[in-house]
């Protein structure tokens, strides 16, 4: 055995196997959190703009009714205070095969929101007259 040379046996390797693995989840579930809370600030500022400008009407019933009275503040502390829970609980939680797979169904969510929201302002601006 020649010395000073690292062990190259199966467990080290199936230990950085492993290590390389988790590292590789981390960064995608912290990726995929960052996309969901740059969607949900999207999400809030294209709800306000289509409230204030267009004729939108809210699914959420909380959220309508801040809207209702023109409680900006309020919807968007709303709406953080939410996104901050549920990234929080999947950032706890990203070592779990089954937060991973939920996490990336939630950023799925909201990149089909995305969609709905282009489609809504690109027919809400086909219908503004022009000046």
């Amino acid at each position: 055995m020649v010395p000073n040379m690292p062990r190259t046996d199966a467990h080290s390797t199936d230990a950085s196997a492993k290590t390389a693995l988790t590292a590789r989840q981390n960064r995608r579930a912290k990726q995929l959190l960052c996309l969901i809370w740059c969607l949900a600030i999207c999400d809030l500022l294209l709800t306000i703009w289509a409230h204030h400008y267009t004729r939108f009407i809210e699914g959420n019933p909380v959220a309508r009714m801040f809207l209702k009275d023109h409680r900006y503040g309020l919807l968007a502390i709303f709406k953080i205070t939410l996104t901050l829970i549920g990234t929080t609980l999947f950032y706890r939680l990203r070592h779990h095969e089954r937060a991973r797979f939920a996490l990336a169904g939630m950023s799925i969510f909201y990149l089909l929101l995305m969609v709905k929201w282009y489609q809504y302002a690109t027919g809400a601006i086909v219908l503004v007259p022009a000046h």
